[in-house]
C-alpha cells in the first residue's frame, strides 16, 4: 500500500513537472518572438524607451502584488485537497481585488509625478495607458500561483499561452496601424484581460469542487504572511529591474536598449529551473523528522539535475551569443552580446536560487530571505551608481552579477539551517 502511494505521488509530480516545463517553454518562445518583433519594429531608440518603460511597469506591478500571490500559493499548497481550500481561495481573491484596486488608483493619480521622478517627462502622457496592465497583472500572477499551489500546472500553461500569444497577435495588429508606445501597452492589456478571464474559469472549478466548504477566515493569516513576501518581492524587483531603471536615469535610451536584450534573455533562461521548481518544490511545505532524509536527498538530486542543465548552458550562452543575438534581434543589437555574456553567471546562480527561495518560502523563512535581500539590494545600488556612468550597459551587467552572489550564498546557508533544525 505504501509503495503504491509513493508511486502515485511520483507519477503525479512527474506529470506536473512536465506541464511546468511546457508552460515555461511556451512562454519563453512567445517572449522571444514578441521582443524580437518589437526590437525590430521600434528601432534602437524607441526600443530602449520601451525597455525602460517596461522595467518601470514591472516594478510598479510587483509592488502592487504586495506579496499576496506567493502567500496565496503557499496557503493553497498547504490546504490543497482539504475542505479549507475553498475558504483560502475566497479570502485570497478578496485580498487580491482590494489590493489591486488600491494600487491601480494610486498609479493613475501619480503618473505625471512618476514620469518626473524617473527623469522621463515625455512618459507622462503614455503611463495612463498602462493602468489596466497594473490591475490585470495582479490577477494574472495570482491565478498562476494558485494553479502552482494546487498542482494543476496545465491551467498555468493555458493562461500563459493566451497571455503571451495574445500579446504577439495584438502587437502585430496595432503596430501595423501605428508604431507607438501607447499601442504596445494596449496590446498588452487586451491579451492580459483575455487570459485572466480564461484563468478564472478554472479557478472557479477549484472553488466549487473543494467540498463546498467556505467556512473559516484566512484573510488575516494570508495578509500577514504576504508582508515579508512583499518586502522580498521589492528586493527581488530591485535586484532584477534596478539596473535597467538606473541605466535609463543615468545613461541613454540606446544603452538601455542594448542592455535590455541581454537582460531579457538572461531573465528567461532560469525559467527552466522555475519549471522544475514548480513541479517539485510544493512537497517541501511538509517537512518532518520522519521524511527529512528522503526529502533532503530529493532536494540534492534536484540541484544536481539543475547543474547538469545550467552549467553547460552557461558555457554555451557565452560561446553562441555573438551569433545568436544579431540573428534574432538584428545587427544593430550586437553591442548587447557582452552584457549577456557577463550576465551568464547571474542566471546560473539564479537558477539554483529558484529552489532555495521556494524551500525557504514553503518553510516560513520569508523574513530571513527578506534580510538577505536588503543586504544584496544595498550592494546593487552602490555598484550601479559607480559603474553605470562609466561603462553604461556593461557596467549594469557587472553590478547585477557581482551583487547577486552574496544573496545566493546567504540563502544557501539558510537552507542548510532549515534541514539542520528539523
Amino acid at each position: 500500500m505504501r509503495k503504491k502511494l509513493v508511486r502515485r505521488m511520483f507519477e503525479k509530480e512527474t506529470k506536473e513537472t512536465l506541464w511546468s516545463f511546457a508552460t515555461k517553454i511556451v512562454a519563453a518562445i512567445f517572449f522571444i518572438i514578441l521582443n524580437a518583433y518589437l526590437a525590430r519594429m521600434l528601432g534602437t531608440e524607441m526600443w530602449g524607451k520601451w525597455s525602460f518603460l517596461l522595467s518601470l511597469l514591472t516594478i510598479v506591478s510587483l509592488i502592487s502584488f504586495f506579496g499576496l500571490n506567493n502567500a496565496a500559493r503557499a496557503y493553497a499548497a498547504r490546504y490543497n485537497q482539504t475542505a479549507e481550500l475553498s475558504a483560502v481561495l475566497r479570502d485570497s481573491l478578496v485580498l487580491r481585488i482590494a489590493i489591486s484596486a488600491v494600487f491601480t488608483t494610486l498609479f493613475l493619480v501619480s503618473t505625471r509625478p512618476l514620469a518626473g521622478v524617473v527623469r522621463h517627462p515625455e512618459l507622462a502622457e503614455v503611463l495612463p495607458y498602462a493602468a489596466p496592465i497594473i490591475f490585470l497583472m495582479g490577477f494574472s500572477e495570482y491565478l498562476k500561483q494558485i494553479f502552482t499551489g494546487v498542482h494543476r500546472l496545465k491551467y498555468h500553461l493555458i493562461v500563459n499561452t493566451f497571455e503571451f500569444g495574445g500579446k504577439i497577435v495584438f502587437a502585430v495588429l496595432l503596430l501595423s496601424w501605428a508604431v507607438t508606445l501607447e499601442n504596445v501597452l494596449i496590446s498588452q492589456w487586451i491579451a492580459l484581460g483575455i487570459s485572466v478571464i480564461i484563468g478564472f474559469v478554472y479557478w472557479y472549478r477549484f472553488f466549487r469542487s473543494s467540498s463546498g466548504n467556505v467556512g473559516g477566515n484566512y484573510i488575516r493569516d494570508i495578509f500577514r504572511y504576504s508582508l515579508p513576501l512583499f518586502f522580498i518581492s521589492i528586493g527581488f524587483l530591485m535586484l532584477t529591474e534596478i539596473d535597467t531603471l538606473m541605466l535609463g536615469i543615468l545613461s541613454t535610451d540606446y544603452e538601455v536598449g542594448q542592455f535590455a536584450i541581454g537582460k531579457q534573455i538572461a531573465n528567461k533562461l532560469p525559467q527552466i529551473a522555475l519549471a522544475l521548481s514548480m513541479g517539485t518544490m510544493p512537497g517541501f511545505a511538509r517537512l518532518t523528522k520522519e521524511n527529512l532524509p528522503q526529502m533532503r536527498q530529493k532536494f540534492n538530486n534536484i540541484l544536481r539535475l539543475n547543474a547538469l542543465v545550467f552549467l553547460p548552458g552557461g558555457v554555451l550562452t557565452v560561446l553562441l551569443a555573438p551569433w545568436v543575438v544579431p540573428f534574432i534581434f538584428g545587427e544593430e543589437y550586437r553591442p548587447s552580446v557582452l552584457p549577456l555574456q557577463i550576465l551568464t553567471l547571474w542566471f546560473v546562480l539564479t537558477s539554483f536560487n529558484m529552489f532555495l527561495n521556494a524551500l525557504l518560502d514553503y518553510q516560513g523563512r520569508a523574513v530571513r530571505r527578506a534580510v538577505n535581500f536588503v543586504i544584496t539590494m544595498a550592494f546593487t545600488i552602490g555598484l550601479n551608481l559607480y559603474l553605470i556612468p562609466r561603462y553604461g550597459a556593461v557596467g549594469a551587467a557587472i553590478s547585477t552579477t557581482v551583487a547577486y552572489t552574496p544573496f545566493f550564498l546567504l540563502n544557501w546557508l539558510e537552507v542548510r539551517k532549515v534541514f539542520a533544525e528539523i
